[in-house]
């Protein structure tokens, strides 16, 4: 059985402080990740999966639970990347 990385997306509107932005959450590493919103895709799920895909993640699918995008990752070789490198 292959094993999955599950990945929230989740859409946070502008602040006084913060533009609009897509947070992401990986329960599996205990990290986050926030990056702009991109006017260019239509929702919080496409910026994801963009972001990821160009980040070298293994992305496979996409769902959605209880209001947010879950964004379904394989792993690679055995491994999954994290959403950011540990300094």
């Amino acid at each position: 059985m292959q094993n999955f990385h599950l990945i929230e997306a989740r859409y946070f509107g502008p602040t006084e402080h913060t533009g609009p932005r897509v947070v992401l959450t990986s329960s599996r590493f205990d990290q986050f990740k926030t990056i702009p919103y991109d006017y260019s895709f239509s929702n919080a799920k496409d910026i994801a999966i963009d972001w990821l895909t160009k980040e070298g993640h293994n992305v496979v699918g996409a769902g959605e639970v209880r209001g947010h995008y879950v964004i379904v990752v394989a792993d690679t070789d055995g491994e999954f990347k994290p959403l950011k490198e540990n300094k």
